[in-house]
């Protein structure tokens, strides 16, 4: 690379750490203020991990220094590798200093004697609602299991509906798992820079593209009349955007596209967990749900072998094309769910708390696992 373009490489890199450090620091300064005048153990906390951020900058800032140096008798390849060394320096003190600094907080809080006793009573009078405690000996320990994979067989995978929405999820996650963690230095190769920056926008848009998708199915939910009406739609979306992604050579038409696969995610979900919970008895809710979420991980691990080793061969374009072509598998099944049809595919309410499809308003009264002090 001639000498200029190294030199336009590495001021770009410099103004980039410099707008972190000085972001870090305002960060730092902020916590830091609003941990004392509050006496938030949890801002102190995040306090002290932007500090710990703002000395790893300043640890990258000097490694771009140093690395730029003239090579010598010592050094006669020069120094440019030294910069991986100080971003590792910087890596391991992220998380030393944080971690350190909250497990000393945390430790301080439970064992201080300070007059609110808040934990240990939470710890003794609280207990899961839905759940009955019972003690499970090391000998009742593999009888105890069989019977949790017996229910979940037969409460969640002989039932063909939830089986097709298994399925249907064992591709889509399969996909959606790959595609979170190949995205982002997809995108930064589509614009052509390596700003960490732009990688955090894109995670940020990633997660509020989910948001956005839970909040989009109440909104669905007034105008339609049935849960596969908007799996169905939210897995038309996936498929299409995962295409038009991989086909795609620019940044500003794949984020869009990128956004719109999240956003289809951020559907699917609450609205798979409103339809089990309509079929599931609520005893048997978490062995199906965790049932359920063994087959979509198995596609989640198969999804990033398979898409991650097509990536590395061709390119991580064809594999999102791939990527959207597997999800499109999911649609015959949700079509063959639609046809079976029955009460758990119509959405009956609208008010939060009625049986509805949306996470918020769109699950049984009784759907998730809360806390309420023993009576």
């Amino acid at each position: 690379m001639p000498a200029t373009a190294n030199e336009a490489k590495h001021a770009e890199s410099r103004r980039t750490v410099l707008v972190a450090l000085a972001a870090n620091a305002a960060i730092m300064i902020v916590k830091s203020i609003g941990g004392v005048v509050s006496g938030s153990t949890a801002l102190l906390a995040e306090a002290a991990h932007s500090v710990a951020d703002t000395a790893n900058q300043g640890f990258l800032l000097a490694s771009l220094a140093r690395s730029t140096r003239e090579p010598d008798d010592e050094h006669p390849f020069g120094y440019g590798q030294e910069r991986f060394l100080w971003a590792f320096v910087a890596a391991i003190g992220i998380f030393v200093a944080g971690a350190g600094f909250s497990l000393y907080q945390g430790l301080e809080a439970i064992l201080s004697d300070g007059e609110d006793p808040s934990f240990g009573i939470a710890y003794a009078v609280m207990h899961d609602v839905g759940f009955t405690p019972r003690r499970v000996t090391v000998a009742e320990l593999p009888s105890a299991v069989a019977r949790n994979a017996r229910d979940g067989v037969a409460y969640g995978w002989a039932q063909r509906p939830l089986r097709l929405l298994m399925l249907a999820s064992f591709f889509q996650l399969g996909f959606s798992m790959w595609a979170f963690y190949a995205s982002q230095p997809y995108m930064l190769d589509l614009l052509g820079s390596d700003a960490v920056w732009i990688a955090g926008l894109v995670t940020a848009g990633i997660a509020l593209s989910t948001i956005a998708g839970n909040q989009l199915v109440e909104v669905l939910s007034r105008r339609c009349g049935r849960r596969t009406t908007l799996l169905l739609g939210a897995a038309t979306v996936e498929t299409g955007a995962a295409v038009a992604l991989g086909l795609v050579s620019s940044f500003w038409l794949a984020l869009p596209a990128l956004l719109l696969i999240m956003g289809a995610s951020g559907v699917t979900s609450p609205v798979r967990q409103a339809y089990l919970h309509q079929v599931v008895p609520s005893d048997k809710r978490a062995t199906v749900v965790s049932f359920d979420s063994m087959i979509s991980n198995t596609g989640g691990v198969g999804g990033q072998v398979g898409l991650g080793a097509l990536g590395e061969s061709r390119s991580v374009g064809a594999a999102f094309v791939a990527g959207g072509i597997v999800t499109g598998l999911a649609l015959p099944l949700l079509g063959r769910v639609r046809a079976i049809g029955g009460a758990p595919d119509r959405i009956v309410g609208t008010k939060a708390g009625v049986e509805s499809p949306c996470a918020a308003s769109g699950l049984p009264a009784v759907a998730a696992i809360e806390t309420a002090p023993v009576q």
